[in-house]
């Protein structure tokens, strides 16, 4: 068995595959089947089995494919097997095998082990199961092919240690592997979007589906998830989050890695805002004059809580000789709002309100505190309420004991009507609110059975809202141009301020920018001139009154003509690697961009590109070689239109370098010893090119090696180097390897020498079958110059005598020969010789032998 293997330098390995070889005579091989006389092997070597003296007539050259460029190529030399004939017994040994392999669920794969001997070796696989080897069961879908076992379609189970056994009569050899069964990597993060409050504890599932797992990384916005106190893997692929933050929001991924595959999978946690509420709160409270009065309110939220207190409503508290208002954030995260009265006055008394808010939502906790003494009405100006909206106004009174609370407008009692409300508590609430017909004077009257009553009056003013009048930006606007909005206040009690924004944010006057206010800021006209890019935007106007506030937005887009963000600029790059002209414009509306190439110099007709697998237009309008090749050198012209203007155009020059390149990876070559021998190597690509010499993985070292020397020089496509060796010997045959640097990459190039000779003496020379009359001698095939041994020349002497026989000639195939017509009872020497083209061998060492004597009849 033989195997030969295809020229692919290791630098390109991973992503070049064999596809399939030929022959000289044409007949092509490809992967698919390992049967018969030829098969192509996982790793694109050629498979030959029951080789004999044939298949070296026959040459093969391989032919490969770029898995990313898709670039096929033809290997330039043939390469065929050495077969040389077996001369004496040998015991297998494994020359090729597989230690590791890879394989998915479903696909084809092979263990190979490839041994020479003699006799031909025969071969055994087990598989190693609960530290026993037991011979593997072949079925349909493994089956054995000599040296090479294959799985048509691996599945899991086919996964393990095998062992691969050779033998013949003279020996044995072994060599263990193991298959290592691969299943897709799928991964599923559990729950896909998780929602919960600060505090709580979040945990996230990654199931992962494939075998073997490999690697399980974790990342919270594409940053890695460190552990601590409160980040924590029970498992791998598990994540546990305590005590919930609102910085713990975000978008959490599962990454799992095996080799040159990876899966991921992401799930979302939202941490929910919590509107303000209340843990805790004080009660209604009677008390005598001169008592000490805390009032507590213990409230939670996400974001933590504000707390604002007042007074019947209307009067902020704020802290003052004998009252401390006071707020809090305790450790728990609970926020303690608090007011101290340190001796209370009837004039304390009243509704208290405490107050919670955040960005979610407030609650609002309000009782009475009751101070024994005289009953007192608090004064209030006059009251505005929004005509429509809803009003409402606590009685602000003091005092007690109290028996009821009433209210009257114009002196009669209400409710007067169904959108009127009077409550318990002396709230007035009034629904829907009309101007002429709820305002008016108002009074709030308390009254006991202690004292007599106590009433005050107030006056409700209704007030309108501001409403402004649709308006919007005239369309096809370019820039240089001006336009002109104006705001009108359809309706609104004044007096009115009225103000412009832009995106949300205060809009500032500047020589382009006018705002004209008139008729009392009912109408405000914002005028833009010299109209440009930073005019697009949105315009509010907004008009205020104390009761209530009205707004109006209008897009303004100004048309631009397209400016470059990236200009194109002249760019080099290198065969072989992933190349960009950057091109990127802007412009409103955003412009289109596209490329075009002229290969001609100077440049005349354009050619529209169209995106491919080898040249792609990216979103942001730069170009994008995957792999860039010397023929895509030239001129690109990049244009970016958007309708608006003459658009941009800009030539620019593409130069393609090129690393040094050999054409032919592996040569052989031939040289008689004492001859000149001249290895030489020609790359291409650009210059300057240096060379450099190896023998045997070892750098050569011109000084040391007196009978070396090296010239190089320039070609028209490269650079060219010659290994001269004077007189070569046997110890220069070699593997000698030339490398070709320039300013853009490397490339190497094999070149195996081999020195012919004239062979060596023939040895072992041994006597059997001896007779009265004949012997039959035997002899080991010795060193054959590497050229053929065309014949075996046989010589003999008596001893004490000058007398000889011979010479006798076999074919040098063959190292056995029959000397009959000898004499009986006498003493021989004989020796042997050989030769190929170049000439003859010495003699070997003579052997001795006497011959039997004759029987007589």
């Amino acid at each position: 068995m033989a195997v030969l293997r295809c020229p692919v330098p290791s630098f390109v390995s991973d992503y070049v595959r064999v596809t399939s070889w030929e022959r000289v005579d044409g007949f092509l091989i490809t992967p698919g089947i390992i049967s018969g006389k030829y098969g192509i092997l996982e790793n694109g070597d050629l498979y030959f089995r029951d080789v004999s003296e044939r298949d070296s007539s026959f040459s093969f050259r391989c032919h490969t494919e770029n898995l990313i460029t898709r670039e096929k190529k033809i290997s330039t030399n043939y390469s065929k097997i050495v077969v040389t004939e077996p001369h004496h017994n040998q015991p297998p040994r494994i020359i090729r095998r597989s230690t590791r392999v890879k394989a998915s669920i479903g696909h084809r794969a092979t263990l190979t082990c490839i041994a020479q001997g003699y006799p031909v070796p025969t071969y055994r696989w087990h598989r190693s199961a609960g530290g026993q080897r037991i011979l593997s069961d072949l079925d349909s879908s493994i089956r054995q092919e000599g040296g090479v076992l294959i799985f048509n379609k691996v599945s899991r189970v086919d996964a393990g240690r095998y062992s691969c056994h050779v033998s013949n009569a003279v020996g044995e050899d072994r060599a263990d592997m193991e298959l290592l069964v691969e299943e897709p990597l799928r991964v599923n993060l559990s729950p896909q979007e998780l929602k919960l409050d600060v505090g709580k504890s979040a945990l996230f599932n990654c199931s992962v589906e494939g075998h073997p797992i490999g690697n399980v990384v974790w990342k919270k916005d594409t940053r890695f998830i460190a552990s601590n106190s409160r980040v924590q893997f029970p498992t791998p692929t598990s994540l546990q989050l305590r005590q919930l933050k609102r910085q713990d929001s975000g978008m959490y991924q599962c990454f799992v890695h095996r080799d040159s595959l990876s899966s991921q999978a992401a799930a979302r946690l939202i941490i929910g805002d919590l509107a303000a509420q209340f843990k805790l709160a004080f009660p209604e409270k009677t008390v005598r004059p001169g008592s000490f009065v805390s009032l507590i309110c213990i409230a939670n939220g996400n974001p933590a809580p504000q707390v604002k207190w007042t007074l019947d409503g209307i009067w902020t508290l704020s802290t003052r000789p004998g009252v401390l208002v006071s707020t809090y954030l305790s450790g728990s995260g609970d926020v303690i709002s608090y007011v101290n009265i340190t001796s209370a006055d009837v004039t304390d008394s009243g509704v208290y309100s405490c107050t919670a808010f955040n960005e979610a939502g407030k609650a609002v906790h309000s009782r009475r505190l009751n101070v024994f003494g005289s009953l007192f009405i608090r004064p209030l100006n006059n009251l505005t309420a929004l005509a429509g909206g809803v009003f409402k106004v606590l009685c602000p009174f003091g005092g007690y004991p109290f028996d009821s609370i009433i209210w009257k407008r114009d002196g009669r009692i209400l409710p007067a009507n169904q959108r009127q409300h009077v409550f318990q508590n002396g709230t007035l609430l009034i629904t829907d609110v009309q101007p002429g017909i709820d305002d008016g004077h108002y009074s709030c009257e308390v009254r006991s059975q202690q004292g007599p009553p106590v009433s005050r009056t107030f006056r409700i003013s209704i007030r309108t809202g501001p409403k402004i009048a649709s308006y919007s930006f005239r369309d096809n606007l370019h820039e240089g141009m001006r336009t002109a909005v104006t705001c009108i206040v359809t309706a609104g009690d004044g007096p009115l301020t009225t103000s412009w924004l832009k995106n949300g944010h205060p809009l500032e006057e500047d020589p382009d920018t006018m705002i004209v206010y008139a008729d009392e800021g009912f109408v405000s006209t914002l005028t833009l001139k010299n109209l440009a890019y930073r005019h697009n935007g949105n315009y509010t106007c907004i008009a205020r009154n104390d009761v209530a506030s009205g707004s109006h937005s209008a897009m303004l887009t100004v048309k631009v003509p397209p400016r470059w963000i990236i200009e194109p600029s002249d760019t080099s790059a290198v065969a072989g690697r992933p190349a960009k002209i950057d091109c990127q414009a802007d412009g409103v509306p955003l412009p289109h961009v596209r490329w075009k190439v002229s290969t001609g110099d100077p440049p005349e007709k354009f050619k529209t590109i169209v995106s491919s697998s080898h040249v792609h237009i990216l979103v942001n309008g730069s170009l994008n070689f995957q792999s860039i090749e010397t023929s895509d050198s030239g001129f690109y012209l990049c244009e970016a239109n958007n309708g608006v203007g003459a658009g941009l155009s800009t030539v620019v020059r593409l130069s393609v370098h090129s690393a040094p390149q050999f054409h032919s990876k592996y040569t052989m070559m031939t040289a008689r010893r004492g001859e000149r021998a001249t290895l030489e190597c020609r790359a291409l690509g650009d210059k300057p090119m240096s060379f450099s010499w190896k023998k045997n993985g070892v750098a050569l070292d011109p000084v040391a090696e007196v009978r070396y020397s090296q010239l190089s020089e320039d070609t028209p496509l490269g650079g060219q180097s010659s290994l001269i060796m004077e007189k070569v010997e046997k110890k220069d045959s070699a593997l000698f390897t030339c490398f070709a640097v320039n300013d853009y990459g490397e490339d190497s190039k094999n070149l195996q020498l081999t020195i012919q000779d004239i062979p060596d003496a023939p040895q072992s020379t041994e006597v059997h079958d001896v007779s009265s009359r004949s012997v039959r001698l035997s002899w080991s095939k010795p060193f054959d110059g590497n050229l053929p041994i065309t014949q075996y020349t046989v010589m003999w002497r008596q001893i004490g005598g000058q007398s000889t026989g011979g010479p006798l000639t076999v074919p040098g195939s063959e190292t056995t020969l029959v000397i009959r017509g000898l004499k009986p009872k006498t003493r021989y020497f004989f020796r042997v010789k050989c030769e190929n083209s170049l000439g003859e061998s010495q003699f070997g060492a003579e052997v001795a032998v006497t011959t039997l004597e004759e029987r007589s009849t």
